[in-house]
């Protein structure tokens, strides 16, 4: 029950039948309490946003002093003495007539949907209560609804008025106050305007529907989470207790309910139509039908069913022949049916069906204890869905009393989200930051981050940002305000901070990307991170963020999730978005996913590809994201650790050029770039770092070494040294005079003085070796097979920044099918196949009826050696045309290096296998499709199908293409290693960081 008004008109015994009971006064409910217990609440008057909001209408032509109410049949006393002072009050409302004098009533009623033009129109509104609801501290809902609008309000007193509003409303106690206090305000607009404002900030924080609602709905999870409520189903039997109900005679006798909660009176005999359910609490409305007559043969009148205050009448002596032909000795019998509609209640209640007697007596024959609340609560309380949501929220808001903004909007402006997912996804977020083990080697400083942060015109705004800056628990940054050439006082407002890890760059007018870019240019911390003004961090996203990297020494950026708000012109907050966002980079080409705010990377990534597009005027962040992930898929740090906050009001360049399709263009061109191979594409070209490779002398002509240096040679100087003997064969001439021959012993002293990579050979013994004379001397190197790592040297395999082998992009190219060709071509991977296997299968495909398939094997179309590694220096561009590639293993576990698939994916076939291929890419079913170990049929059926849907294989085709390009591609790889050695030469070895785990040290106990 909720009373928001009138206390004098409820009886102490009504608040008896409900399980918990709302008052609109402070002061009033805690004495009720004192009678009822704890069940007994506070829920003030509220008022609807949506409705009620400052809107201004200059036609309306509204009085600079208004009321607006009906008189009640009496001369209520502020509009009394208002006029008794000589105010030119203005009213609208009822029944004024009798007490107005002319020109004063303006009219008899203002439509809700316009009241609010009004109450923001006025200069001042005037409000009163009764005298009763005013003692009690009944506030007026009024006061709600001109309080979202930013009325100044002058009111009556009433009590705990202060305590709700403050002194963002007037109040007065005499006419003679009254009428100075509306002079005063009436000609003081900004007194006016500062007090309705503060109202309106109060009322919409913490007063609407909305957030009552909230309430409500915490209060019931609570109270079935403690199964206190009386109207929770009971799985046991329920007590049989008494009730009372009047006799015929009209005195009370008790009636003594049975196991199902129910009694029936001896003295009529009745039926039901309706099963047993139409009591159970899923109903909201029931149609009851049914007979009934007394047993002495009194007439009977009427019929009703009634609980609490609620009666609802029905039809009787209806004709049942069916009863008179079961009870032929009693004549009432054929006019004894009965039916009714009746709204079933909310919460448990006792419902008596009643007859009338000629007498005018209301006899019950039928009396029942029902609850429908599973019903009436469906939208709130399915299946404990609302009662969890409150706990969970309980938990969170628990965990989020930390003094910093980010945890302030969860607490204050995002607390009456009604989204249990959202509570529980916070909740996880929150716990595992809490307990994430965030550790450092022992004896290393801290790495510096280095903070980028534009900004134009935002004076208003940047605080806040930079206020979330210093609240870090990481406190090694640097952060550099990149100021746009802004023409407001950002500069001084940046300045009164007063950190000395603030730098501020005063630039000329020319976009967010040449800004940023300026902050990247002047960085000089290990890692970089971005913030905009008017976006929110986490105060432990730098922690977490610099964690994430310093444990995975071979990934170059990473990114969080977001909670996506947007604000309106009050600054109330709305959760736009949350999800999680695993990384999909195809799907990133489409539409960006990542938000700057919470992309992180080592700021050899920007130093070997470049910063921000400089043209691009927005989506900037996308095309960043693009390139920077396109050669190494980010780590994905599942925490919330951004708001990002979006405000028509601010100026954004997300809605400033939302319109606008240049951007986008350009950021589709630079996608096609990455795809097409094209090397320098924002490249710093900073100078080329010198690169020593060592390789086993087998390895030269099995290992694709030529497609490993000619990718890397791209972007850095190498130099070539050759491990064990002297090779049969010429070295290629792209060596040149840069080989040197070493011993297993001479690893070490090259690997102390130069960035070394190390690649693999056939003889895997030596290379183990090798690698592991590598890891100890504490120098990052490249394996092109795992297995030449022991599977318990774990030391060794960290130490290891990259692994796999690379296909030359610029010799395997999609082949263009000039002339049709004779049915459909099917090339067959027979690499792991045994010859007569590969014979099999050829010869059964073949024999297909219905179908002419051709059957070219892997192997005939390139040799083993090529296939496997790529073309010797030199070789002319290899093309393939078939209509699907087969890659059939009666084993599920293969080496994708060892077969043709990357082949395949080059030359744009679409791949058909029998095996799963998530683990190579998690999105395969966009380039493969399953076909069941030698299920010949299904085979045809499936190249039939890729026959005659061409956008559908050429779809497969082209994604196929693109994850050859990101996975195997040399241009590509090239680049990636480039990076890693990068990260190797400046002394970020993953020895210094993937210590002991007994040489760790907590993070934030240095930091």
């Amino acid at each position: 029950m909720w009373n928001i008004s009138h206390p004098d008109r409820v009886v102490p015994g009504e608040y008896e039948d409900f399980d918990h009971v709302f008052i609109a006064s402070h002061s009033y409910a805690e004495e009720l309490a004192s009678k009822l217990g704890a069940r007994v609440g506070t829920l003030l008057q509220c008022t609807d946003p949506g409705l009620f909001f400052p809107e201004h209408s200059a036609d309306l032509g509204i009085e600079p002093l208004l009321f607006v109410g009906n008189s009640r049949k009496e001369y209520r006393r502020i509009v009394r003495d208002a006029i008794a002072v000589g105010l030119p009050v203005a009213v609208y409302g009822s029944r004024w007539e009798e007490f107005l004098p002319p020109g004063h009533l303006k009219g008899l009623n203002i439509e809700n949907t316009v009241l609010r033009r009004y109450y923001s129109g006025c200069k001042i509104l005037l409000n009163d209560h009764w005298e009763t609801m005013a003692r009690n501290g009944f506030l007026s809902n009024r006061l709600f609804d001109a309080g979202a609008c930013a009325a100044c309000v002058i009111s009556d007193q009433a009590a705990g008025m202060e305590a709700v509003f403050g002194d963002s409303i007037v109040t007065y106690e005499t006419p003679k106050q009254l009428r100075e206090l509306v002079d005063y305000y009436l000609t003081d607009d900004e007194a006016r305007r500062e007090k309705g404002e503060a109202l309106r900030k109060i009322v919409n924080r913490g007063h609407t529907f909305d957030f009552r609602a909230g309430q409500i709905l915490e209060t019931i999870a609570r109270l079935l989470e403690e199964g206190e409520a009386r109207s929770m189903p009971l799985s046991r039997t329920p007590e049989v207790r008494p009730a009372e109900v009047d006799s015929a005679a009209g005195k009370r006798e008790e009636i003594r309910f049975d196991a199902k909660g129910q009694w029936s009176s001896k003295r009529f005999k009745f039926a039901l139509s309706q099963p047993e359910k139409i009591w159970s609490n899923e109903l909201a409305e029931a149609h009851l039908r049914g007979w009934c007559f007394a047993e002495d043969g009194r007439p009977l009148r009427a019929i009703r069913l009634r609980y609490g205050g609620s009666c609802f009448e029905g039809e009787c002596g209806l004709d049942r022949p069916d009863v008179a032909r079961a009870f032929p000795h009693y004549p009432m019998a054929l006019r004894s049916g009965f039916r009714l509609t009746v709204r079933m209640p909310l919460l448990r209640k006792t419902i008596y069906l009643e007859i009338q007697e000629a007498d005018g007596n209301w006899i019950p024959f039928f009396v029942r204890q029902v609850s429908s609340w599973r019903f009436h609560l469906q939208p709130f309380l399915a299946a404990g869905r609302w009662m969890k949501q409150f706990a969970v929220r309980k938990r969170v808001l628990g965990l989020a009393r930390r003094a910093s903004l980010f945890h302030q909007i969860v607490r204050e402006e995002l607390s009456s989200v009604l989204d249990l997912e959202f509570w529980k996804a916070m909740e996880a977020s929150e716990t595992a930051l809490q307990e994430r083990p965030l550790s450092r080697p022992a004896g290393t400083s801290p790495p510096l981050v280095s903070i980028i942060m534009p900004t134009y015109n935002r004076a208003q705004l940047i605080l806040q940002a930079i206020e979330s800056v210093r609240s870090q628990s990481w406190s090694n940054w640097e952060l550099h305000v990149c100021d746009d050439g802004s023409e407001d006082n950002t500069e001084a407002v940046v300045g009164s901070v007063g950190d000395k890890r603030i730098q501020f760059h005063k630039l000329p007018h020319a976009g967010a990307a040449p800004a940023r870019n300026h902050g990247l240019s002047r960085a000089s911390g290990r890692y970089i991170a971005y913030l905009d003004t008017d976006n929110v961090w986490h105060p432990d996203y730098l922690l977490t963020m610099v964690g994430a990297l310093e444990s995975e020494p071979g990934a170059f950026t990473a990114y969080c999730k977001y909670l996506d708000t947007e604000l309106d012109a009050e600054d109330r907050y709305r959760l736009a978005a949350y999800r999680d966002l695993p990384f999909d980079h195809e799907a990133l080409t489409a539409k960006n996913f990542i938000d700057l705010n919470g992309f992180f990377h080592r700021i050899e990534v920007y130093r070997e590809l470049g910063g921000f597009t400089d043209r691009l005027i927005r989506l900037q962040d996308w095309d960043l994201a693009v390139r920077f992930t396109f050669y190494q898929d980010p780590l994905y740090v599942d925490h919330f650790l951004v708001i990002y906050r979006r405000n028509a009001g601010w100026n954004q360049l997300t809605t400033l050029h939302e319109h606008r399709t240049g951007p986008r263009q350009i950021v589709r061109e630079n996608i096609d770039r990455l795809f097409l191979g094209t090397p320098d594409l924002g490249r710093n070209h900073a100078e080329a770092l010198p690169v020593q490779v060592i390789v086993h002398a087998d390895a030269i002509v099995t290992d694709g070494f030529g497609s490993l240096v000619r990718a890397l040679a791209r972007f850095c100087r190498v130099g070539v040294a050759i491990l064990g003997e002297h090779p049969d064969t010429d070295l290629p001439a792209l060596f040149g005079d840069a080989q040197l021959f070493l011993s297993s012993g001479e690893l070490i002293e090259v690997a102390r003085s130069k960035n070394v990579l190390l690649v693999s050979g056939s003889d895997q013994e030596a290379m183990r070796i090798a690698a592991q004379a590598w890891a100890q001397s504490g120098t990052p190197f490249l394996v092109a097979d795992t297995e030449i790592l022991a599977k318990d040297d774990r030391a060794t395999q960290a130490q290891a920044i990259w692994r796999g082998r690379m296909w030359d992009d610029r010799v395997f190219r999609p082949a263009t099918r000039k002339t049709p060709a004779a049915g459909l071509v099917l090339l067959l991977d027979d690499y792991g196949l045994s010859a007569d296997e590969a014979h099999q299968i050829r010869k059964q495909i073949e024999a297909q009826p219905s179908c002419s398939i051709r059957v070219i094997l892997l192997g005939a179309v390139f040799s083993k050696e090529n296939a496997r590694n790529g073309s010797p220096p030199g070789q002319r561009p290899l093309s393939f045309h078939a209509d699907a590639y087969l890659l059939w293993r009666s084993d599920s576990q293969i080496e994708w290096v060892t077969s043709g698939l990357p082949f395949a994916l080059a030359l744009e076939i679409p791949v058909l296998t029998n095996q799963d291929l998530s683990q190579f890419d998690p999105k395969c079913g966009r380039f493969s499709r399953r076909v069941g170990w030698l299920a010949f049929d299904e085979l045809k059926s499936q190249m039939l199908a890729l026959e005659k849907d061409a956008k559908s294989a050429g779809r497969m085709k082209i994604y196929g293409r693109r994850v050859f390009m990101r996975k195997f591609a040399a241009s590509t790889r090239g680049r990636s290693l480039a990076i890693s050695c990068r990260v190797a030469a400046a002394g970020r070895t993953r020895r210094e960081m993937m210590n002991d785990a007994e040489a760790l040290l907590p993070m934030n106990s240095v930091a």
